[in-house]
């Protein structure tokens, strides 16, 4: 498994697809490592932007709710 948690692209860099390759990156890693079957992750339901981009990756709601503090959560899910 890998915990890569916390990850933002600083605001002088959004909207110029610094996050997509970031996410697009790791994709292809793991489908290359062959040791993987799915990437998951979490996005905070209030963080659209963050969202729109998963899901333009791929990445999909996994219907897994995740609550971390007192902010509602969401899993979503991409199968390599």
């Amino acid at each position: 498994m890998i915990d890569d948690t916390e990850r933002w692209v600083s605001p002088a860099a959004r909207r110029k697809n610094v996050g997509k390759s970031l996410v697009e990156e790791v994709q292809g890693w793991a489908r290359d490592e062959g040791l993987y079957s799915k990437l998951l992750l979490i996005a905070a339901d209030f963080n659209k932007p963050a969202i729109s981009l998963y899901q333009a990756c791929g990445f999909t709601p996994s219907g897994i709710p995740f609550v971390h503090g007192e902010l509602p959560e969401t899993e979503y899910c991409y199968q390599l």
